[in-house]
């Protein structure tokens, strides 16, 4: 269960697509160096749990979710790559789908939170999703987002996820989230 009280769905109810011999992206860091040959030597199989629920989704590089960049996968099955959830970091993904819940939910994640936002798909009727790294300067990415605005925007969420990997408590990342709600 989640901390919400709500049931999850059991494994069993999704259906699964393995990749074998996947080295995932830090294959391409280590690119002609020992850890290459370590990494292909040691592959894994990478369990994809495809989305009970319907959806559409879609990305956009703006605030006002008015500049479309093109449709959203939650699962890209063409990917063998980590870009295979949600088709990798962008700057705003918003999901609509059938879960019934009445429920929306914003996620603010770096690269690990991709594969996490495949999850959700099943437990809301909107999930958006943001890559604080692609707002308010950071990273040379100009284009201003404030959490207060998106919120009356799209007529408020319920639920607020913050999540990120222990790499991302660098202070770029920290100035990326505080950027978002100050």
């Amino acid at each position: 269960m989640w901390s919400k009280g709500e049931e999850v769905l059991p494994l069993e109810s999704f259906q699964t697509q393995n990749v074998d011999n996947f080295v995932g992206s830090w294959a391409s860091f280590v690119r002609g160096t020992p850890g290459e040959n370590i990494l292909k030597a040691h592959p894994e199989i990478l369990e994809r749990f495809m989305p009970v629920m319907q959806y559409t989704g879609d990305v956009y590089s703006d605030m006002d979710m008015k500049n479309r960049l093109y449709a959203a996968q939650v699962i890209n099955t063409g990917e063998n790559s980590y870009s295979t959830f949600i088709m990798g970091d962008q700057p705003i993904t918003k999901f609509v789908t059938q879960a019934g819940t009445g429920e929306k939910a914003v996620l603010l994640k770096e690269s690990y939170g991709d594969a996490f936002a495949t999850w959700l798909i099943n437990n809301y009727d909107e999930l958006y999703v943001i890559d604080p790294r692609y707002w308010n300067g950071v990273g040379g990415h100009n284009n201003p987002m404030k959490l207060v605005t998106l919120y009356e925007n799209i007529g408020g969420f319920n639920d607020l996820i913050i999540l990120s990997s222990p790499g991302s408590a660098s202070i770029d990342f920290r100035n990326a989230l505080s950027a978002l709600i100050n």
